[in-house]
């Protein structure tokens, strides 16, 4: 297997970096990335400590017909990385069969040992797909790593009282 040190790394960088001609108010654009989770995600960590998620994501295809229906074409697969914070997170709330969203960018890289080229893209955010996935909001205030509470985000379009019971009762369904 290859080592870290014997890889030629050539990411491509799609996110315009703080030196280019980029206004400061603009937002921050990375590549993205949907799909399941196909394997089991495996929670490393470096010599140094680091932390390091690794799975494998599948990502389905499909073809536009002209009679407005959808043709299924092969599954790809392909190896998802995430570091630091958002590999714990990640590992903490992504199993096997989830469908995802990925921010990141995609890493390619040359074995200098063998020449073969690998892909994998490297996640900064990991959440689940909304559109695929069942699940509940939990707004209660969050605490920092030393017990305080961090200050509740404002509402300021509607409260939560304002929602109708049947919103309440019925979480968002996906596809």
């Amino acid at each position: 297997m290859a080592t870290q040190d014997n890889i030629a790394h050539t990411t491509g960088d799609s996110q315009t970096g703080a030196g280019q001609d980029r206004p400061s108010d603009a937002p921050d654009l990375r590549d993205s990335f949907y799909g399941f989770v196909a394997s089991n995600p495996q929670l490393t960590h470096s010599e140094g400590g680091m932390p390091r998620l690794y799975f494998k994501a599948g990502q389905e295809h499909y073809r536009p017909e002209p009679d407005g229906t959808f043709t299924k074409l092969e599954t790809t697969f392909h190896d998802v990385v995430a570091f630091r914070a958002a590999a714990v997170r990640g590992f903490e709330r992504l199993a096997k069969q989830d469908y995802f969203v990925a921010q990141g960018q995609l890493d390619t890289s040359v074995d200098k040992d063998t020449g073969v080229q690998r892909t994998r893209f490297i996640a900064s955010r990991l959440g689940h797909d909304l559109a695929r996935t069942r699940y509940e909001v939990d707004r209660t205030p969050q605490r920092n790593g030393i017990g305080q509470e961090v200050p509740a985000r404002e509402v300021a379009s509607f409260q939560a009282s304002e929602r109708s019971s049947q919103a309440r009762s019925n979480p968002a369904i996906g596809l």
